[in-house]
Parts: C-alpha cells; sequence; structure tokens
C-alpha cells in the first residue's frame, strides 16, 4: 500500500475509534517507521492510539508525538 494511503488508512481508524477526544491528528510515515502526531484526551489514548498504528501498518513508531491535553 501506497505511504500517504496507509497514513489516512491509520488517521481514519484512530479518528473512529477517538472520535472528539483527537485534535488534528496526523500520521506520517518516514523511512524509519511511523510519526505520530496531535492532541488527546488521556495518556491511555496516547498509548492506544500508538498500539493501533502499529498493528495496523506492522511499521515501527518512531516518534509518538501527541499531546496529551
Amino acid at each position: 500500500m501506497e505511504a500517504e494511503a496507509l497514513a489516512k488508512q491509520i488517521e481514519t481508524i484512530l479518528l473512529s475509534q477517538f472520535g472528539h477526544n483527537v485534535i488534528n491528528l496526523r500520521v506520517r510515515i518516514i523511512e524509519s517507521g511511523l510519526v505520530l502526531e496531535g492532541t488527546i484526551g488521556t495518556y491511555h489514548g496516547k498509548q492506544l492510539a500508538q498500539h493501533v498504528a502499529k498493528r495496523v501498518s506492522n511499521l515501527i513508531i518512531t516518534a509518538n508525538n501527541i499531546h496529551v491535553r
């Protein structure tokens, strides 16, 4: 799957699971893996987002830059 399409797929899944608890979610695929960005309501949500992204993509999470508000 093309990197941009995979990133959008991950974003869509995360938004469907977390709804309004996620702000400015962005998934970037770089050479070394995934970068997650945005803001979420809880630390647990941040961890879940990382697990979902890894499961869907089977890529390494290079950086989880999701901030907890």
